[in-house]
């Protein structure tokens, strides 16, 4: 029963819309959130440092890896 009751209520708008509303119609306490200093925009974030480039090791050790994952993959091969 509260199952359908809870599901026959209308949404309400979310909590932002609800404060612009309140301050457009005259609250001053929602301005005063809207306009508080936890919601100014803070400082740009720094982008992220780029990926450095593999070193010839770091390529022929992957090189080598992959090979020998072939060759298990392959499986042993009978010499008559």
């Amino acid at each position: 029963m509260l199952l359908a009751l809870a599901a026959c209520e209308a949404s309400r708008p979310d909590f932002m819309v609800r404060l612009q509303e309140d301050c457009q119609a005259g609250d001053q306490g929602a301005c005063d959130l809207l306009g508080g200093p936890d919601l100014t925009p803070g400082p740009p974030r720094p982008a992220p440092p780029a990926r450095r480039a593999r070193t010839l090791v770091q390529s022929d050790v992957e090189a080598i890896l992959q090979g020998m994952e072939r060759t298990r993959a392959a499986g042993r091969s009978t010499i008559p």
